[in-house]
């Protein structure tokens, strides 16, 4: 028997890759959820640790998050 936790997050995607995930899943007949677990399963699968880190320095990341004035 396999037991599976869940854990529910929010998380605030651009446009394109919420579209990108819609048609992983529309494509694959999954509910959105499973097309994120499916992506990142992917990733895990495919890329080190190592490769990911280079991405990110390479790509960088935008924190789009809104601050509160004080």
């Amino acid at each position: 028997m396999i037991i599976v936790i869940k854990r529910h997050i929010s998380i605030r995607l651009e446009a394109h890759t919420f579209d990108f995930l819609d048609d992983i899943a529309k494509t694959n007949g999954l509910s959105r959820s499973n097309a994120v677990a499916l992506a990142i399963d992917i990733v895990q699968d495919y890329f080190s640790m190592n490769q990911i880190t280079t991405e990110h320095e390479v790509r960088g990341i935008v924190d789009g998050r809104y601050t509160k004035a004080g």
